[in-house]
């Protein structure tokens, strides 16, 4: 299959993504002095920017990558839910499957920026697991959502801020596999266990070096491939790939092992590049793709992506203008 093909196939997929969904909020200005109240510098504040950022953001990666896609989860009765559904929705991505409660506020993520440059970050937030009545009421939702839409794909999001609790997680992967779904997860360490079964675990190098409470060195690929048979014997999933920053990826399953060098570019901002990744490794298992052929056009996203300033979603027309320029 082409390259074009391949993104000419992503409209007739749908990806169901499930986890944590955020705002990330940018207020910027300049910085010209320092505070004569404290040795603090003051912002001049220009403008305020607005971005869906986590589980959402892997959500517009792939409608950005030309597929469709459901964004299920749980928010806040506040204003940043209110603005986190306007945004989806100008994305063109329904905002009727996100449970909203009054328990449990919208996770917002503010960063003072000067210039490119980021002065100071705030977060509000719980990382309570969703309550019990919600939790049952959660997966009941997601039930219905693969029942009718029968997705090609799900993705696990996890940001550790509750809404994917051992439960959900394990209610869902048992659901897919019953159904031959195929699941692509981003985990964090409190939950890794319970993705036993999935399709694609994809850790990056931090979370893999917690789930085996052991230091990698990356020089050694040998060391990272038996990272890999370890993870991928307790979870008895297809593929592990563990994603290692400047050093690219490493892919592991069904008799294949790699080290996926990392596409070279200048690097303003690596935010938001792990949703790129899972967003395309989805879309590769969707579409029943060679899996180092999928992390290939991964790694160039990803490069794509830690290009820009702030959390930016990928398009299928810069991804694949890019990836025809590099394999031609």
């Amino acid at each position: 299959m082409t390259i074009q093909k391949l993104f000419r196939s992503f409209k007739d997929l749908t990806v169901l993504v499930i986890g944590d969904v955020m705002l990330d909020h940018y207020i910027e200005g300049k910085v010209h002095r320092v505070s004569p109240e404290a040795p603090v510098p003051v912002l001049a504040v220009e403008g305020d920017r607005w971005v869906l950022g986590g589980a959402a953001n892997v959500a517009t990666n792939i409608k950005g990558l030309g597929a469709n896609v459901i964004m299920a989860s749980v928010i806040g009765d506040d204003d940043a839910g209110q603005k986190l559904k306007g945004l989806l929705i100008d994305m063109g991505i329904s905002s009727s499957d996100l449970i909203v409660s009054g328990r449990r506020p919208t996770t917002v993520k503010s960063r003072l920026m000067s210039g490119p440059h980021q002065i100071c970050r705030f977060d509000r937030e719980t990382t309570e697991p969703l309550q019990a009545h919600l939790e049952l009421g959660f997966i009941n939702k997601l039930v219905e959502i693969i029942d009718d839409a029968q997705p090609d794909a799900i993705v696990f999001q996890d940001y550790n801020k509750g809404v994917l609790t051992p439960m959900v997680i394990v209610n869902m992967i048992d659901y897919a596999r019953k159904l031959k779904i195929p699941t692509a997860v981003d985990p964090k360490k409190a939950h890794i266990s319970a993705f036993k079964g999935c399709t694609l675990f994809k850790p990056n190098l931090r979370e893999a070096e917690a789930a085996l409470e052991v230091e990698l060195n990356t020089d050694s690929e040998e060391k990272i491939k038996e990272a890999c048979e370890i993870i991928t014997g307790e979870l008895e999933n297809t593929y592990t790939v563990i994603t290692l920053s400047e050093r690219g990826m490493y892919v592991y399953g069904l008799d294949q092992a790699a080290l996926i060098p990392a596409y070279t570019r200048s690097v303003s901002d690596v935010s938001g590049a792990g949703d790129t990744v899972i967003a395309m490794l989805a879309l590769g298992l969707a579409a029943n793709v060679d899996m180092m052929a999928t992390a290939e056009l991964a790694n160039i996203a990803a490069g794509i992506v830690c290009a820009k300033s702030g959390v930016c979603p990928i398009s299928g027309e810069e991804l694949l203008a890019e990836a025809q320029e590099i394999m031609d």
